[in-house]
C-alpha cells in the first residue's frame, strides 16, 4: 500500500518450460499484462491497466489507484500477446487500511496575550478539514488547586479563541499564573482524534519571546526564529549565544539585534564550524508605557525575561547516499514536465550497461527535499522542509526512455530531486550501493489558502450609528490568511442577504445584486485589521476586474459577511477561498428621529405643556390666596 486509496501491485512472471501456456505465450511473444483489481463483496467496479513494461523473468510494478479505505480487494495479473491472453495468476488478497482518525488532531496549539485585557488561542485544523465536526479546546488553570476556566466547542471553520484577562473574574484568565490547554477533534459518529496540549504562563509585565527554534544555516552561520510579543510594546529583541563548550557567565555572552524591532528571526555569522552553541532570545520594552505601572518617565528600557536555551548542533551536512559506485549505471538526462502545485512528472534515460548481473541496477529510487518559506495567519515569517512526504519511491529499472509522476507535493515549495539506481551490497544485503544520481530543481506552483478565518464582530465597538446618517456601522475584525500554499493578492468582503444561500463560489460583481454584493476590495499588503461595514466608502478593484466600483453601502437589514481572499497560480489561474459567513443582526431602535424639525416639534409640544402646568399651578395659588383671605374677614 501507498496510502489509503493507492496500492503498489508487483509481479514477477517466470518461464516454465514445462509449461505448455508459457511455450505459447513465448510464441506469441508477450506484449504485457493486464493489471486486475476488484472487489468481492463492493458494488465497485473492476480496475483493469493494461501495463506494457513487462516480460517474462522480470519483476514489474503498476500503481492502482481510486480504492476505498476499508475494503478488501482481489489482484491478479495475466499476460497477453497477440495470440491471445495467458491464465490469471492466484489472487492476491489485501484490505486498505482505514484512515486513522487518531491522526486528524490539530496542530500548532498556541496562546499569547494580544494586550493589557486580551489573550489568544490559536490552533490549525488538519488537512481534512471535512473529516472534522467539532473541536474541542479546554483551558485550566494550573495551582494547588486547579481551576478549569473554559472548555468549548467549535465548528471545523475556527481556529482562534479570545479569552478575557482579569484577576476578578472567574472564568477568566488571571495574570501571573500558567495555564494548560488541550485540544482534540471529533467527528460526526463521535470518534476522537489524539489530544495535543500547550502550556503557557500569563506574564503580562516582562513576557519572554515563545516558540525559539534554532536553524543551523551552514558550519559558520545560524538562523535564530521566534514568535513575536504584542503586549507590553517591544522596542527590540535580543539574541544571546554562545559556544556550549565554554563557561561564561550569561552576562557576558555575545549579543545580536536585529534592525528592524518587528523582526522575529536574526541570521547570526561568524561562529565556529565545529562548536555547539547556547542560544536565547528576549525582548527589551519600551521606556514609557503609559499603562504600565512598573515604569515611570525617564527609566531606561525595561528587559523582558530569557527563552528557554535552544542549542545549535554543529552543522552536518545531508549523508542520504552511503556510498557512490561510479560504475553502476546511472540514470541520465533527467527533466520534468507537467508540474503543478502537488505533483510533477519526471522524464529520463536509463540504460544498463553492466553485463555482470550482480552489478545490474536492481531498481532506481528518488529522493528529494522541499524548502518552503512563507508567512503564517500571524504574521511571522516560518520555514519549513518536507522529505519524502510520499514516502520512498522506488522505479523498476526498465530500460529506455522513461516517464515517472510524483505526488503528494506541497505548494509553492523549493524541491530538490535526486533520482539513483541502487544495488544491495554483496556483503550486507540490508546495505544498499548508489549510482551517482540524476539532480533537478524546481519550484511547485501556487495553490489557494486551505481557509480563511472568518471576520470577528469587534467587541468594543459592537454597533455604531454615523452622526450623518440614522444607518447603523458594523466594525468587524479581519485576519489575514497564511501564505504557505501561495501568494495572495487582493481580499473581497462580500455581503449575503440572510433569506438567500451563500454560494462557495465567488467572482466580484460590480453593483447589488438580489443575492450578494461586494463592499470592498484591498491589497493584500493593505487589508486593514478593522474594517467598518456600511461606511458608504467606494473601493476600486484592478486587473484582471480593471474600473469595477465596489460599494460599502449603508445597512439596515440583517445580513451575513464573509472574507474571501483572491490569487493566482503561474498559469494565471484564479485561486480563491472564502471565510465561513458571520451574521449580523442589527439592534432594534428604541428611538427614532427622522429629521431635525421633529425633534424641535417635540421640544416645542413639551414646552407648551410645561407653560400649561406653570399657568394651572399659578392659578391655583392665586385661588388659595382669595379664599384665605375671606376666612379671615
Amino acid at each position: 500500500m501507498i496510502n489509503q486509496t493507492t496500492a503498489n501491485i508487483s509481479w514477477i512472471y517466470p518461464l516454465d518450460t514445462n509449461n505448455p501456456d508459457d511455450i505459447s505465450l513465448l510464441g506469441g511473444m508477450i506484449k504485457g499484462f493486464y493489471v486486475i483489481v476488484f472487489a468481492p463483496l463492493s458494488m465497485q467496479p473492476p480496475i483493469v491497466h493494461r501495463n506494457y513494461e513487462g516480460t517474462i523473468g522480470t519483476q514489474y510494478w503498476d500503481i492502482v489507484g481510486n480504492l476505498t479505505p476499508g475494503t478488501t480487494y482481489h489482484a491478479q495479473v495475466k499476460a497477453f500477446t497477440k495470440k491471445g491472453d495467458g491464465k490469471p495468476s492466484v489472487p492476491f488478497i489485501f484490505t486498505v487500511p482505514k484512515e486513522d482518525f487518531r491522526q486528524l488532531a490539530p496542530s500548532n496549539l498556541t496562546a499569547y496575550i494580544v494586550n493589557a485585557h486580551t489573550l489568544s488561542v490559536t490552533w490549525d485544523l488538519p488537512a481534512n478539514v471535512n473529516a472534522i465536526d467539532k473541536i474541542y479546546i479546554t483551558i485550566i488553570e494550573l495551582g494547588k488547586k486547579n481551576r478549569t476556566i473554559q472548555t468549548q466547542s467549535f465548528d471545523n471553520t475556527i481556529k482562534k479563541l479570545d479569552i478575557q484577562i482579569d484577576a476578578k473574574e472567574p472564568f477568566s484568565v488571571h495574570p501571573n499564573r500558567t495555564l494548560h490547554f488541550s485540544a482534540r477533534c471529533s467527528d460526526r459518529n463521535g470518534q476522537n482524534s489524539s489530544t495535543i496540549e500547550y502550556q503557557f504562563h500569563v506574564n503580562m509585565n516582562n513576557p519572554a519571546p515563545r516558540d525559539v527554534r534554532v536553524v543551523r544555516v551552514n558550519d559558520s552561520t545560524i538562523q535564530v526564529f521566534w514568535s513575536p510579543i504584542y503586549h507590553p510594546s517591544v522596542a527590540r529583541y535580543i539574541v544571546h549565544y554562545n559556544d556550549k563548550a565554554e563557561s561564561k557567565p550569561e552576562n557576558t555572552w555575545p549579543l545580536f539585534s536585529p534592525p528592524n524591532p518587528a523582526a522575529t528571526s536574526a541570521i547570526i555569522s561568524g561562529l565556529k564550524p565545529d562548536a555547539m552553541y547556547n542560544v536565547r532570545v528576549n525582548a527589551e520594552f519600551s521606556s514609557l508605557n503609559s499603562h504600565d505601572p512598573l515604569q515611570t518617565s525617564g527609566t531606561s528600557p525595561r528587559e523582558g525575561d530569557l527563552s528557554e536555551i535552544q542549542v545549535a548542533d554543529i552543522y552536518r551536512r545531508s549523508k542520504d547516499i552511503i556510498h557512490y559506485d561510479e560504475q553502476l549505471s546511472r540514470p541520465y538526462n533527467l527533466t520534468y514536465v507537467d508540474l503543478t502545485s502537488n505533483s510533477v512528472k519526471l522524464l529520463f534515460l536509463f540504460n544498463e550497461t553492466n553485463l555482470d548481473h550482480r552489478r545490474q541496477i536492481q531498481k532506481l529510487e528518488v529522493h528529494y527535499e522541499g524548502i518552503q518559506n512563507y508567512v503564517d495567519g500571524l504574521g511571522t515569517t516560518r520555514s519549513t522542509s518536507h522529505h519524502n512526504l510520499a514516502g520512498l519511491i522506488s522505479i523498476p529499472p526498465t530500460q529506455g526512455s522513461r516517464e515517472w509522476l510524483v505526488t503528494g507535493l506541497v505548494p509553492n515549495t523549493q524541491y530538490t530531486f535526486n533520482l539513483s539506481g541502487t544495488i544491495s551490497s554483496p556483503d550486507h544485503a540490508s546495505i544498499k550501493i548508489y549510482s551517482r544520481p540524476a539532480t533537478i530543481r524546481f519550484s511547485t506552483d501556487y495553490d489557494a489558502p486551505p481557509y480563511v478565518d472568518r471576520p470577528e464582530q469587534d467587541r468594543k465597538n459592537f454597533l455604531k450609528t454615523n452622526s450623518l446618517s440614522s444607518s447603523p456601522q458594523v466594525y468587524l475584525r479581519l485576519h489575514r490568511a497564511s501564505t504557505k500554499n501561495g501568494p495572495i493578492d487582493r481580499y473581497y468582503i462580500v455581503v449575503h442577504r440572510i433569506e438567500h444561500i451563500s454560494y462557495q463560489q465567488y467572482v466580484p460583481q460590480e453593483g447589488h445584486r438580489e443575492c450578494c454584493y461586494t463592499a470592498a476590495v484591498f491589497n493584500e499588503s493593505q487589508l486593514p485589521d478593522v474594517f467598518v461595514l456600511g461606511d458608504g466608502k467606494e473601493t476600486r478593484d484592478w486587473e484582471p476586474f480593471p474600473g469595477r466600483v465596489y460599494n460599502n453601502s449603508p445597512i439596515s437589514h440583517p445580513l451575513k459577511v464573509k472574507l474571501v481572499s483572491w490569487g493566482f497560480n503561474r498559469k494565471k489561474e484564479n485561486l480563491t477561498t472564502s471565510s465561513s459567513t458571520i451574521q449580523i443582526n442589527l439592534l432594534p431602535k428604541l428611538v427614532s428621529t427622522q429629521s431635525p424639525d421633529t425633534f424641535y416639534n417635540l421640544l416645542w409640544i413639551f414646552g407648551i405643556i410645561v407653560l400649561i402646568f406653570l399657568i394651572l399651578l399659578l392659578i391655583i395659588i392665586f385661588i388659595l390666596n382669595i379664599v384665605e383671605q375671606k376666612r379671615n374677614h
